[in-house]
């Protein structure tokens, strides 16, 4: 069975299996439950470190057992409202799909067996995303130093992976999924390192979250070849100029081709993933339109949150201005409409910190944020910067 392509399990509304089988490695050597918990700013995470030291029980510290516990006793953690907000919405949740497929019983807070791991081997990249920095992209490193001296608080990091030491303290005997992120994973050099250390590969559902700019080799499509299902997720940030405006170094068309020929080569329901900012999001009802009628491989939405980036920081008039270009037949619209509700609220100073990004990085990089957001053009117009 496709370790996501499951039916709606129907139990408490606020349990969910991933706090018990899973954990999600994150840059700065600690791990989430998932992929949609925040960044832990009060260092409540499990470490590295930790984990290398205790093995697994370190996965039952005070944080986790606290969160299994709320979970059980029906508390809404905040961390959870994006998964609420989507079935709402009428979407299956990413909760709701592992709470199928996962086999953990829930009945302490302690965790049980790992069955799902979701982990960055590196953040070796070959793009220049500007919603990312250089803590997931090594390609990141020169801007993230030019916005740093233009005002922008934002430290170059060079991070010291231990993904593959880490490995040995995990009991993998139960996994049933694996997620691989990067960096970019098809360019990584700890790619087969990482695979050879999975016990049953057979039993095991690959995932590979990918930017599709490159074909692997054929030592690594055989090693694919020995897990129980591939599956792709291609990231590609809407159509044409409004992924590559987003994604520097990446070719619309080339991402296409080669997201293509991979969904072929492993039969499977292999997906589109699509990112929108402030930047590129007046690409998404037209994106969206596109991939329903000319790609046959499923389709998922995100839209930045965490950082000025985020639409959701812009003043009222832009706000409505996303929504409006919308279609009301579009298959998203009822979606984004519910997240704008939640979550809308206009933060001055992370708008003109964005305003700001958008003229500095239209500078180093010779573009025009005006062929994919006219809108955008007249507030820039108002706007001077220096730069040093």
């Amino acid at each position: 069975m496709d370790f996501f392509a499951v039916d709606i399990y129907r139990m408490k509304e606020t349990v969910c299996k991933f706090a018990w089988s899973s954990v999600t490695s994150t840059m700065v050597n600690t791990f989430r439950p998932c992929c949609r918990f925040p960044f832990d700013d009060k260092n409540q995470y499990p470490t590295t470190d930790q984990v290398l030291l205790k093995g697994q029980q370190a996965l039952n510290n005070a944080f986790m057992t606290d969160l299994r516990k709320d979970m059980l006793d029906g508390v809404k953690r905040s961390e959870c409202s994006k998964c609420y907000v989507e079935e709402e919405s009428g979407i299956k949740s990413m909760r709701q799909k592992g709470n199928e497929a996962l086999s953990s019983e829930c009945k302490s807070v302690e965790f049980e067996n790992l069955e799902f791991l979701e982990i960055s081997l590196d953040n070796l990249c070959n793009l220049e995303c500007r919603m990312c920095e250089s803590t997931f992209s090594t390609k990141l490193q020169q801007r993230d130093k030019f916005l740093q001296n233009n005002g922008f608080y934002i430290q170059p990091i060079n991070v010291r992976y231990k993904t593959l030491e880490m490995m040995d303290k995990f009991d993998l005997t139960h996994l049933k999924a694996i997620k691989m992120l990067g960096g970019e994973p098809l360019i990584s050099p700890n790619l087969l390192k990482f695979l050879d250390k999975i016990p049953y590969p057979h039993l095991v559902d690959l995932f590979i979250v990918t930017n599709a700019t490159t074909i692997p080799n054929e030592t690594v499509l055989e090693k694919f070849n020995q897990f129980k299902s591939v599956k792709f997720t291609f990231s590609i940030d809407g159509i044409y100029q409004f992924n590559d405006y987003q994604r520097v170094g990446s070719s619309f068309e080339s991402s296409i081709g080669n997201s293509l020929f991979l969904s072929q080569m492993y039969q499977n329901n292999h997906s589109i993933h699509s990112v929108y900012s402030s930047l590129n999001i007046f690409g998404l009802n037209d994106s969206v339109e596109w991939f329903e009628k000319y790609m046959t491989l499923g389709l998922s939405i995100d839209i930045v949150s965490c950082n000025f980036l985020s639409p959701y920081n812009s003043p009222t008039w832009y706000a409505e201005a996303i929504l409006d270009h919308i279609s009301p037949t579009n298959s998203f619209k009822n979606y984004v409409s519910n997240l704008f509700d939640q979550y809308h609220n206009y933060q001055p100073e992370e708008w003109n910190k964005f305003l700001k990004f958008v003229k500095l990085t239209d500078d180093m990089y010779n573009t025009d944020i005006g062929k994919i957001n006219p809108l955008l053009k007249n507030e820039l117009d108002k706007l001077t910067v220096n730069v040093d």
